[in-house]
């Protein structure tokens, strides 16, 4: 080859090099993902708290808890996300019999931050949420150990996840269940800030969680026009915020994208989302294409020529 034509050859090679270099430089300068990560879909109730005037407002516009029963008195608190609200242990609040989602849904998910108050006052079977038969405690037992109790089957009361010590009271921290039933089975799985504790407890049974006196209700297990769990045992006493519902078992990706969504505990609330990181599957896939890019006009230069 003539020394010219090879010349003006290598001059192409380095110069397309140089521009694939160029290009991975800024793609890798963008934050992306190799697959969008899957969003969290909006829930049938989302009580914020945020309403000092009315506190059981729903957000989605639907199902206002109306009902209020106890003698304590709630106070409007900083939360995780704005407002949240905090109970003295004798107080609840839920949704009317007339407009009440228990009986509605067959799979659920319950997401809601919470923070105990009396870690030293042992009160061991504290209720953040109830859904209607399904029932959420809290408790801490003599040996200062964070244990949930959940009402999966309603004869246990003694189905347990055990959590890190300090969890239920050091922090306002995001706790998330999700309750699927269906083909002979009910299957709930527990989640912190996002990520799953435990394994998921597995029944070979299709529970239903409805109740013709139960609702949903926040602070205890009510009976929203009639009675409720009063007294020492029963009423949560500490602070409660961002509460929601969905009629489905969320995935373990949407848990992760929810409690993302919102700002973390211990933060500043500070809503700008923090850049996903390209993944190395991403880098890969374009460091290849960019290479067979350049293989693809060195051969087409090298046949023109």
């Amino acid at each position: 080859m003539p020394y010219g034509r090879k010349a003006k050859k290598m001059n192409f090679i380095k110069k397309t090099a140089v521009y694939a270099a160029a290009a991975l430089m800024l793609l890798t300068a963008v934050p992306f993902s190799a697959s969008a990560e899957e969003k969290a879909p909006d829930p049938i109730a989302w009580y914020t708290f945020d309403d000092a005037n009315n506190f059981g407002k729903d957000k989605m516009g639907k199902y206002d808890m109306t009902c209020h029963n106890g003698n304590g008195t709630p106070k409007s608190v900083k939360g995780a996300v704005g407002k949240a609200i905090e109970l003295d242990g004798d107080y609840c609040l839920a949704l009317p019999k007339d407009n009440d989602f228990s009986g509605k849904v067959k799979s659920f998910t319950i997401a809601y931050y919470a923070q105990r108050s009396d870690r030293d006052n042992k009160r061991p079977w504290e209720t953040p949420v109830s859904l209607a038969k399904f029932r959420i405690m809290h408790r801490v037992d003599d040996g200062n150990n964070d244990f949930m109790h959940v009402t999966i089957d309603r004869e246990d009361w003694w189905i347990t996840q055990q959590f890190e010590q300090g969890t239920f009271s050091d922090a306002l921290n995001f706790y998330t269940l999700t309750v699927e039933v269906g083909n002979g089975k009910t299957v709930v799985t527990y989640y912190l800030n996002g990520v799953k504790v435990g394994d998921a407890k597995s029944y070979d049974k299709e529970y239903s969680y409805a109740d013709g006196g139960l609702t949903f209700a926040v602070g205890a297990q009510a009976n929203a026009d009639g009675w409720y769990y009063a007294g020492n045992e029963h009423c949560f006493k500490g602070v409660i915020d961002e509460v929601r519902v969905w009629d489905k078992a969320l995935t373990a990706e949407q848990v992760s994208a929810a409690a993302k969504a919102d700002k973390q505990p211990g933060g500043d609330n500070d809503p700008t989302p923090t850049p996903t990181p390209p993944t190395s599957d991403g880098v890969a896939a374009v460091c290849a294409v960019l290479v067979a890019a350049a293989g693809a006009a060195v051969i087409a230069k090298k046949k023109r020529g």
